[in-house]
């Protein structure tokens, strides 16, 4: 990415000796939470050291964050000792990028097959897509089987995440939010690209939601 990270440090101690492809946690800090992580904010770099010497970077580790706590896998091909000091560097998005919402009022009901909702929606400069919504203005009551994917796309491309299943069960009444799946990669945008709305799977009839499609960008440098 264009920017670079900041990160949340964690320090402690490892109880037992972590083999290679082993796990060990550490819980949050005070002041974050699996929020400060979730919907776009985690960044890229994470790494780890062991006894102020050992330097374990991306290639290294995997990182799960929790609900309560974090995961981090051994990938190194080592041994890491029982009682060595550990410090957890987690890389987040870095704080004061401007964030753009592009929002869209939509009725869902129009769409009823797969196909392009909006195309060719050009920013003009470079831009990370974090986070999708729907935000629900208004849904009457519809039969159980209605339901509606919808992706993005960048180019040509399909974003990796950013998926929103809309369906008679979680489009109810009205200020509910449906969140789409964590977005992961594919996410990029530069000045030429092209940003696109599709619709890429329907069941039964027509789902009848009306509300704003919401999508979180940060603006990048280009």
């Amino acid at each position: 990415m264009a920017y670079s990270d900041s990160f949340v440090i964690i320090p402690g101690v490892l109880g037992d000796a972590v083999a290679n492809g082993a796990t060990f946690t550490v819980s949050y800090p005070t002041g974050a939470s699996l929020a400060s992580f979730d919907s776009g904010l985690v960044g890229t770099g994470h790494y780890i050291l062991l006894d102020d010497n050992d330097k374990y970077g991306f290639d290294d580790i995997a990182v799960s964050f929790g609900a309560t706590d974090i995961t981090i896998t051994n990938n190194s091909g080592v041994t890491w000792a029982g009682g060595s000091t550990v410090e957890v560097s987690l890389a987040q998005v870095p704080r004061g990028r401007n964030i753009v919402f592009l929002t869209f009022y939509m009725t869902m009901q129009i769409f009823t097959a797969p196909g392009p909702m909006y195309s060719d929606i050009r920013l003009g400069g470079g831009a990370v897509i974090e986070d999708v919504r729907w935000l629900i203005l208004y849904t009457p009551a519809v039969a159980a089987d209605r339901a509606l994917t919808i992706a993005l796309d960048i180019d040509g491309t399909r974003v990796t995440g950013g998926e929103l299943l809309l369906t008679s069960a979680n489009c109810v009444g009205r200020g509910g939010v449906v969140a789409g799946t964590p977005i992961t990669a594919r996410n990029v945008l530069t000045r030429e690209s092209a940003l696109s709305i599709l619709a890429t799977a329907s069941t039964g009839s027509a789902l009848y939601s009306v509300g704003t499609l919401m999508i979180r960008v940060r603006l990048t440098d280009d």
